[in-house]
């Protein structure tokens, strides 16, 4: 009883989970552990949960990557047959021990979830020996449950509810969408506003003014008014 329970401790399982055998693989240095779910577990939808008629046996059976045991690999075999369910059709059966279409434990997925926030992608994958591909495969279960448990949209408000609650002159705006109109027809304000390629061009050279619109006369703001224009 005491080995039953220490086995579940260090597999991450909980008491649906029946353990039928330990075997060690020397030669793969890996460690087998066959499991299987309780009768009150078995035939359920491995989307909603719910009982469903059996299908098939599905692919046979299956392995389920876990923690590593000290220096071990260690995975969990069972059988992985499919139901057929009236909501989503045939699935295969929920399982205890690992997520929906997930090939690891939830306690190998928090693993990897924690470990690509503190490091590189590739040093995960040489730690825990998986694939370079695999390891972002357990961060989707870890971030749906998470999501599931804690909205993180909780305690704000709509944008639409709270302009309902304020006058229109108390949204601040920021400097860009402030528009100046002068008072003068000289247009010099005007041209400072605008950005560079509506600002008018210069009829000698082509370039645009940088203070106010040059005059037909050809005087160029770009160059000073000592110096010849370009056409002279």
């Amino acid at each position: 009883m005491l080995a039953a329970t220490v086995w579940r401790k260090l597999l991450g399982v909980d008491r649906a989970t029946v353990i039928e055998s330990i075997d060690f693989d020397e030669e793969a240095e890996s460690v087998v552990v066959r499991v299987r779910a309780r009768r009150s577990s078995k035939r359920r939808c491995g989307v909603c949960g719910r009982r469903a008629p059996g299908y098939d046996q599905g692919e046979g059976r299956l392995n389920w990557r876990a923690l590593d045991l000290g220096g071990l690999v260690c995975y969990l075999q069972s059988d992985a047959p499919r139901v057929n369910c009236p909501e989503h059709g045939p699935r295969v059966a929920q399982v205890p021990w690992a997520r929906h279409g997930a090939g690891h434990t939830p306690d190998f997925d928090d693993q990897v979830a924690w470990l690509v926030t503190h490091t590189a992608k590739s040093a995960v994958s040489e730690l825990l020996r998986v694939a370079w591909r695999t390891v972002g495969s357990p961060i989707t279960g870890v971030v749906a449950d998470a999501r599931a448990a804690h909205d993180p949209f909780d305690g704000l408000t709509r944008s639409g509810d709270r302009r309902d609650q304020l006058s229109p002159g108390s949204f601040p705006t920021s400097p860009r969408s402030r528009t100046t109109t002068p008072a003068s027809s000289s247009g010099a304000m005007r041209a400072k506003t605008q950005p560079p390629w509506r600002r008018p061009r210069c009829t000698t050279c082509r370039t645009h003014s940088s203070s106010r619109p040059t005059p037909r006369s050809g005087s160029c703001t770009a160059w000073p008014s000592s110096s010849p224009s370009p056409s002279a």
